[in-house]
Parts: structure tokens; sequence; C-alpha cells
């Protein structure tokens, strides 16, 4: 696998546009990608009628952790992390492209790249002071 795009903003974006675009012309010169988002629309459908694969993201539940491994053996779609952790291990991207809709949100997927080894690049937007101070303070 060549490329895996992951998008964890809420709803279609600026960043997402940029990573359909260039999903389309990455596709149609030959690279393998895969996709993954917490939610479906048009745009995700016409990226799987053009054979990209597409994994769901479920948001992450509140519940402890215990009990969402225990769901997520009933209901796999609610808990994520450890699917996501396992697919981009199996697939083995040679680049992992990250939409986060701030400058930190994406913290948890860079952890499980950095420990799968795999190269990744965040599109950021939306970057706010308030995570800035907040980080300079510790």
């Amino acid at each position: 696998m060549d490329f895996f795009f992951i998008t964890l903003n809420s709803c279609w974006a600026g960043s997402e546009i940029l990573w359909h675009e260039a999903m389309n012309n990455l596709a149609e010169a030959g690279y393998s990608i895969y996709t993954a988002a917490p939610y479906r629309d048009e745009n995700i459908c016409s990226l799987r009628r053009k054979r990209i694969p597409f994994f769901y993201l479920k948001r992450r539940s509140l519940l402890p952790l215990r009990i969402q491994r225990y769901l997520s053996t009933k209901f796999p779609a609610i808990v994520w992390p450890d699917r996501l952790k396992r697919l981009l291990r199996n697939t083995r991207p040679r680049l992992v492209v990250i939409s986060q809709g701030n400058n930190c949100s994406a913290g948890e997927i860079m952890q499980i790249c950095l420990e799968l080894g795999l190269r990744y690049i965040t599109l950021t937007q939306l970057v706010t002071e308030y995570h800035f101070l907040q980080l300079k303070e510790n």
C-alpha cells in the first residue's frame, strides 16, 4: 500500500477537498490508497465507487476501556483505535496522511504511526492559540 488518508474532522471541509483531489490523482496514477473518516457522505461514497477502500472511524466512547473492548467484540464500530492500528499494521502504507481539525486532535493516530514505524504527515487547519498556550504553561 502506498498511501493511507485519514480525516478526524467531523464534516467535509477544506483539507478534505485537498486530500480528496490528491487521492483521485494518485489513484489515477496507479498508486494504492486507503482512506478513513468518522462519517460517510457523498464524497466518501464517490471514493468507494472508484474502489478506494474505506474504514469508518466511529467516535470514541466515554465508557471505560474494559467495557469498550467488550462492546467492540459485539459491535465492532464502537472502538476504532485498536482496529485502525491493526489495519495500519496489516497494510503498512508508505505514507499516512492525517487531516486534523486543530493542532492536537490526531495525537492518538500519530502515536500509532510512531509505534508501527510508519511515516506520516498532517494537514492541519483551524490552528488555535488555546492549545499552544496550554502546552506552553506545562
